[in-house]
């Protein structure tokens, strides 16, 4: 190989690994987002839904968006948003629900991802 295809060659290769790179960073954006500052955004501009209770667990301990709950019921629900379901989980010390049940949650419209029940 002459250096003018081997330089070709090497920024064809080039080429491809930055799209490579860019297609795996597009499809994984949703990981990269900090749930916690999302989060301290969901009272100020959230939207509601309603969500359908789907299970119920007694848990020692869980940790839920970055802090620890103990002793309780964990909750996991589905609503629609943006014409796709999303799920939820949120901890409750008592059985204020059962499976089948609905409950208001409140949810980011940019990311309806970051959600969570309604609290009156």
């Amino acid at each position: 190989m002459d250096k003018k295809k081997k330089k070709s060659l090497f920024i064809a290769v080039g080429v491809l690994i930055l799209l490579l790179g860019g297609i795996i960073y597009y499809m994984n954006i949703n990981k990269f987002e900090n749930y916690e500052k999302l989060a301290k955004d969901l009272p100020a501009k959230h939207m509601e839904a309603i969500a359908q209770i789907t299970r119920i667990d007694k848990k020692q301990s869980v940790v839920i968006r970055g802090k620890t709950y103990t002793n309780g019921y964990f909750y996991t629900y589905v609503f629609s948003a943006k014409r796709k379901k999303y799920m939820g989980n949120d901890f409750l010390k008592t059985v204020k629900y059962q499976i089948n049940d609905t409950a208001t949650v409140i949810y980011l419209p940019k990311n309806p991802s970051v959600n969570e029940f309604k609290v009156k």
